[in-house]
C-alpha cells in the first residue's frame, strides 16, 4: 500500500464516502438507464492486488469477448507492477493513480475519470470489497453497466 496508509483511506472512505454514496444513489435512482451489451470493460482494483491475479480468468474471458483493446484496468501506482508482470491488459489501457500523497491521488482520480469517459468505457467491474471510493469512482466513470 502507498504512503497514504490504511487509516487515512478508511477515514476518508467513511466520512466522505458515506454521504457521497447516499447522494449518488439518489441520482442513480432518478436517472435509470437501460444498458446495452458491454463493449469496453474496466476492471477496478485499487488496493491489494491478490484479487487481480485471481481475476485472470475473468479478464481472459473479457478479452475473448470484446478484444484486448477494449479491456482496461484502474489501479493505484504502488500496485501496478502486478499488471505489468501478468501482461493481460495493454499498458496503454491501464489508468494509474498515484497513492503517495492525497493531493496527487485526487488529481489522478479526476484525470483517470476524464480519460475513462473519453475512451467510452461502458462497463466497470469493481473488485474492491469494502470501499466506497471505488463505488463512487464507478458511478462517476459514466458507465451504465456495472
Amino acid at each position: 500500500m502507498g504512503a497514504l496508509g490504511t487509516r487515512t483511506i478508511r477515514f476518508l472512505d467513511y466520512w466522505i464516502g458515506v454521504p457521497l454514496c447516499l447522494i449518488l444513489t439518489a441520482c442513480r435512482l432518478l436517472v435509470a438507464e437501460r444498458p446495452g451489451p458491454p463493449r469496453k470493460i474496466l476492471f477496478l482494483k485499487f488496493i491489494e492486488q491478490g484479487a487481480t491475479v485471481l481475476a485472470q480468468d475473468a479478464m481472459s474471458r473479457v478479452t475473448a469477448s470484446v478484444g484486448r483493446d477494449n479491456l482496461f484496468f484502474c489501479v493505484f501506482q504502488s500496485n501496478r507492477a502486478i499488471l505489468d508482470l501478468i501482461g493481460t491488459v495493454a499498458p496503454a489501457n491501464i489508468f494509474e493513480i498515484r497513492d503517495r500523497r492525497i493531493d496527487l491521488c485526487l488529481i489522478d482520480f479526476v484525470r483517470a475519470l476524464i480519460a475513462i469517459r473519453k475512451s467510452g468505457i461502458d462497463t466497470v467491474i469493481d473488485m474492491e470489497f469494502f470501499s466506497r471510493a471505488s463505488a463512487i469512482f464507478s458511478f462517476l466513470s459514466g458507465a451504465t453497466t456495472a
